[in-house]
């Protein structure tokens, strides 16, 4: 549902050389050099002991990435929208590998998740940044040096507690491993903050190796919502009828 005041805010959500302070940044500290651990997915030589459990990680990844054949044994994985996924990764020293529905099984589905989330949170983070690129669309942008950065997604609430209250959630963007966007949604710049985000997440998609996604997701409470679609080479907006009321009554603050 796409609200007639939010199409005419954010209905040119393409590609442009926009020169505002996110993607400059984005562009410097995104060289396409950046190298990543590779995923590979097949099943662990993994047993249940704790150790295992150490190198687990919940991990966003671009759908594209997992073979055609192979997604049947993901069934567990949580889909953000329909180019990325949630799932489980155990880094080994050849890379990381997505684990499987039979990895769960074995190693238990509840205290993997448990350790995956507890060294997620161990993860260092190299910069917590934000931008305002001039029209009050702040940006809040995560920097890791790690192939783990965007999955703080996965505990976005950790994120969000740090910036203050945040009862209607945030907009957020995952383009790549290293980069993890934020718009906090507070205020009357709600739809300019849409739109900054999108284009923000289109540079750093196109900068970061790998890709993930370039889309927008709209998060409260733990519910994940994509709200942009892919059209050929541009971006929409594809508001939930939720997002639209939330962006209406943001508007009507002073």
């Amino acid at each position: 549902m796409n609200p007639p005041g939010i199409i005419l805010q954010v209905d040119s959500l393409r590609e442009t050389r926009c020169k505002d302070a996110t993607m400059r940044l984005l562009t410097r500290r995104n060289p396409r050099s950046v190298g990543f651990t590779s995923i590979g997915l097949g099943t662990t030589s993994a047993s249940s002991r704790p150790g295992n459990l150490e190198r687990v990680y919940p991990r966003l990844i671009a759908a594209s990435s997992i073979p055609k054949g192979q997604t049947g044994s993901l069934r567990y994985a949580t889909p953000w929208g329909d180019q990325a996924l949630e799932a489980f990764v155990q880094m080994t020293p050849e890379g990381a590998v997505v684990l499987t529905d039979g990895d769960l099984a074995r190693l238990g589905a509840a205290e993997l998740r448990t350790a995956a989330i507890a060294n997620l949170r161990r993860d260092p983070v190299e910069d917590r940044i934000v931008t305002d690129p001039g029209d009050g669309g702040t940006i809040h942008t995560v920097f890791g040096t790690t192939s783990h950065t965007a999955s703080r997604a996965c505990i976005l609430e950790d994120e969000l507690d740090l910036v203050g209250k945040h009862p209607d959630g945030a907009l957020v963007a995952i383009p790549n491993p290293n980069n993890l966007l934020f718009h906090v949604l507070t205020d009357r710049y709600a739809t300019t903050g849409f739109r900054s985000l999108a284009l923000a997440a289109r540079v750093a998609f196109k900068n970061g190796s790998p890709p993930i996604s370039p889309q927008v997701y709209w998060w409260r409470k733990g519910k994940v919502t994509q709200v942009t679609r892919t059209d050929g080479r541009h971006l929409r907006p594809d508001i939930p009828s939720e997002l639209a009321v939330v962006f209406d009554r943001l508007a009507a603050k002073k």
